[in-house]
């Protein structure tokens, strides 16, 4: 992520991936459909063949007949002949007609031929009846006990697997990333790969736990969508896209970043993938993608062992802004602001600093709530006994709130007050309170501007103090910085 970010630059190239992208439980119930597609088309198949076996045993009846009144009629020729006169009459060629034309010779050769033709038909439909009424995989019985993490510890991601279904697991490096591949210990079983990537933005930068919350969801996005068709295109290189489906954003109800894509190939009717993004053990962003391919039209069951997988191992998926609240309310940790020696208690581990600013310091979470912290120089010296109108700083503070976070952020959609507080006792400075819509997300914003005093030096300067909370977890985050500002200490 480039310095512009935080300096009016705003990066909009959304790549769209596909015309339409349907959200989880529309693909989901198309896939039900799906299922139910195939299996009518088994249930069909399975009347074709009850039809063939009556077809077939209605020939054999007829050929016994046929066989049996063949040979009744040469008995009786052969009969008639011996007791003929020397003139026989019409009736008796004519058996005589029947028998020269079926040659006693050859009819045991047709027989033959009848009977392995039968055999191979009967071989046949016992076949198609052992193949749909082959024992299918329960999925309710698949036991999830294996895991396997990445030789790369780049990509040291938790896999858990079914160690019964998958006894072969290799792993390869892939251009941006790994490739785990679990090959299933029946033939024609579900072939499953585990691709594990960098979640990276345009530059090719990694996503990182210090930066993740300065992006907008709409760039997570698509850097996500971007590196799930990427893995797609290099596992199943021509494989056709039949649906797919997409973590849409409503910042009212946020959710997990998801992709999922149904697809085939030449060598495989029934595939599809789950996708996730995940931090690694060192706070880097990466992309969890698992496919299943079978060779064989089997769509409900790869689909049900794609969404076994991804439910076993999307446990730590990361979410959407919203979607990731803070886990302590613990003011164990602390902001430091060094020039004018201001410490703010936060939960330690939970706000990462920025490290490309210089006149004001900016901190995010994972869940894209932000501290925004700025000394500036108030020219006011009351080492001499210089007396200032409290109120005209206030209105001075005031103004300055107005112009807001504009000259920090560029993506502010909108800024509406919804409260507002001043004091010139205890405390000289203003509180505003905003219900502030940046780049697609509505955060709950508190602006505070108010004197404060450097206790070493004795310089006074405008402490500004800016907090950014997703307008979801509005109530999680008020508690820790109704606290924070209530005790902030002299470092």
């Amino acid at each position: 992520m480039s310095d512009e970010f935080l300096n009016n630059t705003e990066n909009d190239e959304t790549a769209a991936l596909f015309v339409s992208a349907q959200k989880k439980k529309k693909a989901e119930e198309e896939a039900a459909q799906r299922a139910a597609e195939e299996q009518a088309k088994r249930d069909a198949a399975a009347a074709e063949v009850r039809r063939m076996e009556q077809e077939v045993e209605e020939r054999r009846r007829k050929a016994e007949e046929e066989k049996l009144a063949l040979e009744k009629a040469q008995k009786e020729a052969a009969e008639k002949k011996t007791q003929a006169p020397a003139t026989p009459p019409p009736v008796n060629e004519a058996v005589k007609e029947v028998v020269k034309q079926v040659d006693k010779k050859k009819l045991p050769m047709l027989i033959g031929i009848a009977a392995g033709v039968l055999v191979v038909i009967v071989g046949a439909i016992v076949g198609i009846i052992l193949a749909l009424k082959g024992k299918k995989l329960d999925l309710s019985t698949v036991d999830v006990n294996e895991e396997y993490v990445s030789k790369n510890s780049e990509y040291d991601i938790k896999i858990s697997y079914p160690e019964d279904i998958y006894p072969e697991v290799a792993e390869d490096k892939a251009d941006n990333g790994v490739v785990i591949t679990m090959t299933p210990k029946k033939k024609n079983g579900i072939t499953t790969y585990f691709a594990i990537s960098d979640l990276a933005d345009d530059d090719g930068d990694g996503l990182t736990k210090e930066d993740i919350g300065l992006y907008e969801v709409k760039d997570i996005q698509n850097y996500f969508e971007k590196a799930c068709t990427a893995q797609l295109e290099s596992i199943v290189p021509d494989a056709e896209v039949t649906d797919y489906a997409t973590s849409e954003y409503d910042d009212s109800k946020p959710i997990n970043y998801y992709n999922e894509f149904y697809f085939a190939d030449d060598k495989h009717k029934s595939c599809s993938s789950s996708a996730w993004i995940e931090p690694n053990s060192n706070g880097s962003y990466k992309v969890v993608q698992v496919f299943c391919l079978q060779a064989k039209g089997d769509v409900g069951t790869v689909d049900g062992m794609t969404g076994l997988l991804a439910d076993a191992n999307n446990g730590d998926a990361y979410g959407q802004f919203g979607a990731n609240p803070p886990k302590s309310k613990d003011l164990n940790g602390l902001i430091e602001e060094t020039t004018m020696r201001m410490g703010l208690k936060v939960p330690q581990d939970q706000f990462a600093r920025w490290e490309h600013t210089t006149n004001y310091n900016v901190y995010s979470d994972v869940n894209g709530a932000k501290i925004i912290v700025e000394a500036m120089e108030s020219g006011i010296d009351l080492s001499e006994g210089y007396s200032y109108d409290e109120d005209a700083l206030v209105d001075l503070a005031k103004d300055q709130a107005e112009k807001g976070i504009n000259g920090i952020f560029s993506n502010v959609e909108s800024r509406m007050l919804v409260t507002d507080q001043s004091s010139t006792e205890g405390w000289i400075g203003y509180i505003g309170e905003y219900k502030t819509v940046i780049g697609g997300t509505t955060y709950w914003e508190r602006y505070r501007l108010a004197l404060w005093t450097n206790e070493k030096t004795g310089e006074i300067f405008w402490g500004l103090v800016v907090t950014l909370a997703p307008e979801a977890n509005k109530d999680d985050y008020k508690a820790i910085f109704d606290e924070m500002l209530n005790n902030m200490v002299d470092i």
